[in-house]
């Protein structure tokens, strides 16, 4: 095995636990549907992180003919990034609890932190995108990552459950057209 089998067998483990996790709380969540309503913000928030979780091992394959050669610190920025992708997934989905009936206050109460996640997330991957990936710093395509940070550091500290549904559809959109952006057409 090569370096770079290493690295992506090691993120891609990370990454298959971390989409587990988040899957595993989604199927939960259905269950206990009859202790508490499920509702859409909680769910949309779970498929976007999926979204993210998906375009980041799809980008992780890119990176074997961008990066032939591995230090220990871009191997650390990646195994970061799949981290604080597994957090986000785990945090998001409300869990059925005995004192909470209601979904969207789980949420806001500890699923929302899966923003401020998601933001360190992205004001990361910016850095990533120069470096491994050989992006400019201030191209269209890499500025993306800063933008969807900055929105998401503003979006988690807000309370309006109006608020929240604007800005969980607002960022939906904003997460497809930069997936869309942001992933390789296809690998040869």
């Amino acid at each position: 095995m090569d370096v770079f089998s290493y690295v992506t067998a090691t993120i891609m483990l990370i990454m298959g636990i971390g989409i587990t996790q988040l899957l595993s709380d989604v199927v939960d969540a259905f269950r206990s549907r009859q202790i508490y309503r499920l509702q859409w913000i909680p769910m949309t928030w779970a498929a976007i992180v999926f979204a993210w979780q998906m375009q980041f091992l799809w980008a992780i394959l890119e990176l074997e003919a961008l990066q032939p050669d591995w230090t220990a610190f871009e191997f650390a920025i990646l195994l970061i990034l799949a981290l604080l992708l597994f957090i986000a997934g785990s945090l998001v989905v409300p869990r059925a609890t005995d004192d909470s009936s209601d979904a969207y206050e789980q949420f806001h109460q500890d699923g929302r932190w899966t923003l401020l996640v998601l933001s360190v997330f992205f004001f990361l991957a910016y850095v990533v995108n120069v470096v491994l990936f050989k992006l400019e710093w201030f191209s269209l395509l890499n500025l993306e990552d800063p933008v969807l940070g900055l929105a998401l550091l503003i979006a988690v500290f807000r309370k309006k459950r109006s608020t929240w549904k604007v800005t969980t559809i607002l960022f939906a959109l904003a997460s497809i057209v930069a997936i869309a952006n942001l992933s390789p057409r296809y690998y040869d």
